[in-house]
């Protein structure tokens, strides 16, 4: 690419790697089923002088919600000098529908939504787990038992094509009583 008319030839790695699950202390309280992902990069800019760049950055997602809950990045520029510089970034608990996410133990991302024979479920969640899909009348219409799972973000297809059309309710819950839930509209 070229950069104020200069031909720059950019070379490196991008690595990133889920490495961590647990939970995170925020400033609004703690947020449980977290998975850490860390983002490595290492490349080099070689114009009329090199620029080295060396970026570390830890994103922290839990499902349910579409954004880092934090994000924590420390960063090396070299060229003529060096400069270093650390941010971090966190959602704010008080913005709309962020509470509603954080106060359930298991994040749980459902998609296609609106959908009508098959939907793929995303959840942060350990432990024996049962899903279980709620009718608008609170009847329990579809069980599905998920098995023993290890510490970690999942993902998992269910089939709903014998479901009428109406509003649902997916609920996932762990033999510790954590649960998680999320609006589903089936056509």
């Amino acid at each position: 690419f070229s950069s104020s008319g200069f031909p720059v030839n950019r070379s490196g790695s991008v690595t990133g790697n889920a490495d961590g699950f647990g939970s995170v202390v925020m400033p609004f309280g703690t947020v449980n089923n977290v998975l850490r992902v860390r983002l490595v990069e290492d490349y080099t800019d070689q114009t009329i002088v090199n620029i080295d760049y060396d970026f570390i950055t830890d994103f922290f997602y839990k499902p349910g919600l579409h954004a880092p809950l934090v994000q924590i990045g420390d960063y090396t520029i070299t060229t003529l000098i060096t400069v270093n510089d650390q941010r971090t970034q966190w959602l704010d608990g008080s913005a709309v529908g962020i509470a509603e996410a954080l106060t359930q133990d298991i994040g749980i991302d459902v998609f296609p939504n609106p959908a009508s024979d098959r939907i793929e479920v995303v959840y942060g969640a350990s432990g024996r787990l049962t899903l279980e899909l709620v009718d608008a009348t609170g009847r329990t219409v579809q069980v599905q038992e998920l098995g023993q799972r290890a510490p970690g973000v999942h993902r998992d297809v269910v089939d709903i094509a014998g479901q009428p059309a109406g509003l649902y309710v997916l609920r996932i819950r762990n033999e510790a009583g954590e649960t998680g839930t999320k609006r589903l509209i089936i056509r």
